[in-house]
């Protein structure tokens, strides 16, 4: 392909205007998109660490819970096994639907309360003992 050369000298003004018009479009966009980019990239981080965030709090949450399930549920089996090891039948029956509604009430369960007092901008997560 052949460019034809031009005759009139202001076309060649004309030319560099407009290469020199594209060149400072093309680094507004460059530097808009540069912009955006980092801003996804600050929007990712913070998203990132609400998550880290709330991983631990759902992690000692569930500790907390299920190590009170374990030792409730350690209490029910030694008072289990005593009931049968009295040979007392008329205890067996309470211990075991005890051990039942243990299991049955899960920690998980709580998550969804959990979850939507999270939610609340008043809401304050306390670990510890006063």
């Amino acid at each position: 392909m052949t460019i034809p050369i031009p005759k009139d000298p202001t076309q060649y003004v004309e030319a560099f205007k407009m290469v020199s018009e594209l060149c400072r479009e093309w680094v507004t966009v460059h530097e808009q998109e540069k912009t955006k980019r980092t801003g996804i990239e600050a929007q990712r981080d913070a998203c990132m660490e609400k998550l880290r965030s709330q991983r631990k709090v759902m992690n000692r949450f569930l500790d907390g819970h299920f190590q009170q399930q374990a030792t409730a549920l350690n209490g029910l089996f030694r008072s289990l096994d005593t009931a049968i090891a009295s040979g007392n039948p008329d205890l067996v029956g309470p211990i075991l639907t005890g051990i039942v509604e243990t299991v049955r009430n899960s920690p998980l369960g709580d998550l969804v309360t959990l979850d939507q007092r999270m939610k609340n901008d008043e809401f304050t997560l306390v670990f510890g003992k006063d």
